[in-house]
């Protein structure tokens, strides 16, 4: 078997929830990868449009209408999609960063003048760039994970510890004046002045920690974060932390911004934006729509006191009371991680990610979000999704089982719901803990142990083209099938057979009719209605450690079996590895 095929694609199927992802509708296996903007790592306000430096390219937002333009590697010049910095000169001109150490100039139309740093410090593979500042003399400063290389004219310098000091690691921020005075951001602030290197927040009481981030004041003061609970602010010859602790969850302040009153505000990633009033830093819990629920990955005051906010691929807009918002890309996911895909009976794709909201590809190509339970009843450790044939969205989780219809959700306390499956006729199935609790045509009703011959736990549950409702016991090869009307039960039971794993997950049909259940530690089990098998039972060698997660099978035939090392086929009894050419490095994936 190729390890490293497989490995290629582990990223993508390691999180896909693959028994929701409906391959039967696949023809000749297309595949469409979708890459998740994420967040505004940096951007430039030109006054008239804000220019985005995001993971996939530049975006450049109108500031009046919020319409945008992309420019990625598929449509421009851009060297790489993953811009990490983006600046303007003091003439104006815009250059970005890559996160591999590419600068580029950007014109307004395109992307020119691409530089890597040429010097014998700089290596190409594993140099991550933080930030991107240009000076007055036209000099260009990038801090980086290896520390801060200069360009001035045609040569290029590196700085680290033998120039900085033992206290020096790496370099998440610049600040440059216009008397090009450099300050960089590291665990200590750092000068660069008169071709000097200075430690000026030596003994300061704050010590950067990972992407520290400096602002300079309109009053001049200097303001310094990356420790895990203070701000420090420096006047030009003293550091004041007192009153500048965060309540916080470490290491979690994001950006600085200031308003036109001179109000200083900086953001968190998980914990709102905060205000300085009066020394003192307060958390702003109405500042701006609470949708984001005080998840920020960018905050950014302009000239005109508008409030710009970001979180994933919304982008907020408040101004003079009223607010507005736009995504920040035409096609992706909020987070990369998806626990779950399922294709709903109109064709649209529903991605369950680790975000707020639920992303929905329609079958002509347009995304939309439906956000997630709040309040009293919330997620809290998600396990299926459903849509039914009206449209309304079903979630189980470990809090109970959710309903979202008429844009409203409505929680049903079952006890922690495990799966989902609906028939050909709208019937729906939920596994939990207690029993199947079935819906049909709004009338509730359950099997349990006290009206049916089912012992639990159960693994999971299948239905077949028949409409027929299969159970699998967790822990033994047993299974349960009753008809749709709930009249006929059989019992199947292959405990005794050799050679057997033990079923640990839901059912799957293929194009034959057989039952295919993942099994315990390895591979997985098929059930041809009579009896027992396991494939992978005689390639151990070949197979050693596989835990099959999920099954799922196409019109052709073809199983694909969803394990720790990724995905492997099985067609007309051969195995395979499931490869899919040129993917990113990052991504997640949905049939097409």
């Amino acid at each position: 078997m190729n390890f490293q095929k497989i490995a290629l694609i582990s990223a993508l199927f390691s999180l896909v929830n693959f028994t929701a992802l409906d391959f039967d509708s696949i023809q000749a296996q297309s595949w469409t990868s979708y890459l998740s903007e994420s967040q505004i790592n940096d951007l430039v306000d030109t006054g008239e449009d804000l220019l985005l430096a995001t993971d996939a390219g530049l975006v450049v937002v109108n500031k009046t209408t919020l319409e945008r333009s992309i420019f990625n590697t598929g449509n421009s010049n851009i060297p790489r999609n993953h811009i990490q910095s983006i600046t303007e000169d003091f003439e104006g001109q815009v250059w970005i960063g890559t996160y591999d150490v590419i600068l580029s100039r950007f014109d307004g139309e395109d992307f020119q003048d691409n530089i890597v740093p040429e010097n014998e410090d700089f290596n190409t593979e594993n140099t991550q760039l933080y930030d991107l500042k240009i000076a007055p003399n036209g000099d260009l400063w990038t801090g980086t994970s290896h520390g801060i290389f200069r360009k001035s004219g045609e040569e290029w310098m590196h700085y680290d510890e033998e120039e900085l000091g033992e206290t020096f690691f790496e370099a998440w921020d610049i600040s440059i004046n216009e008397l090009g005075d450099v300050l960089i951001g590291s665990t200590d602030v750092f000068k660069f002045s008169n071709g000097n290197w200075t430690n000026i927040s030596q003994d300061s009481g704050v010590n950067g920690y990972l992407d520290a981030d400096l602002f300079r004041s309109s009053t001049g003061d200097l303001f310094f974060s990356g420790d895990l609970d203070k701000i420090g602010r420096f006047d030009g010859e003293n550091w004041e932390t007192n009153g500048f602790d965060l309540e916080i969850n470490g290491s979690e302040v994001v950006k600085f911004t200031e308003d036109q009153d001179g109000n200083m505000y900086l953001n968190t990633l998980r914990d709102g934006v905060f205000k300085l009033n009066n020394g003192l830093w307060e958390q702003q819990e109405d500042l701006l729509d609470v949708s984001f629920n005080n998840a920020t990955d960018y905050f950014y005051i302009d000239s005109e006191n508008t409030l710009w906010m970001n979180n994933d691929i919304h982008l907020i807009k408040s101004a003079n009371g009223e607010t507005s918002s736009t995504l920040i890309s035409d096609f992706t996911l909020e987070s990369n991680g998806i626990q779950a895909v399922h294709k709903a009976p109109n064709g649209s794709m529903y991605f369950f990610t680790y975000s707020s909201n639920i992303a929905v590809l329609d079958t002509e190509g347009n995304w939309s979000a439906v956000p997630l339970p709040s309040g009293d009843n919330e997620i809290i450790l998600f396990a299926d999704i459903l849509v039914d044939t009206s449209g309304d969205i079903w979630l189980a989780d470990f809090a109970g089982l959710f309903q979202y219809s008429n844009s409203n959700w409505t929680f049903f306390d079952l006890g922690p719901c495990r799966s989902l499956a609906m028939d050909s006729n709208g019937k729906k199935y939920v596994h939990t803990d207690n029993g199947i609790t079935i819906i049909e045509n709004g009338e509730w009703s359950e099997y349990n142990q006290s009206n049916s011959p089912i012992s639990f736990p159960l693994a999971g549950l299948g239905i077949d083209e028949a409409n027929n409702l299969w159970l699998a016991r967790f822990g033994e090869n047993v299974l349960y099938k009753v008809s749709s009307q709930g009249t006929d039960w059989e019992t199947f039971d292959g405990t005794n057979t050799s050679d057997i794993d033990l079923l640990g997950g839901s059912i799957h049909f293929d194009i034959n009719g057989n039952a295919w259940i993942p099994a315990d530690n390895v591979g997985a089990i098929k059930f041809d209605g009579e009896n027992f098998s396991n494939p992978y039972v005689g390639n151990i060698g070949e197979m050693a450690n596989y835990a099959v997660t999920d099954i799922s099978s196409d019109a052709e035939g073809t199983l694909y079996f969803a394990h720790q090392f990724g995905v492997t086929t099985w067609t007309d009894n051969s195995w395979g590895d499931l490869l899919i050419e040129q993917v990113p490095a990052v991504f997640t994936s949905a049939s097409s």
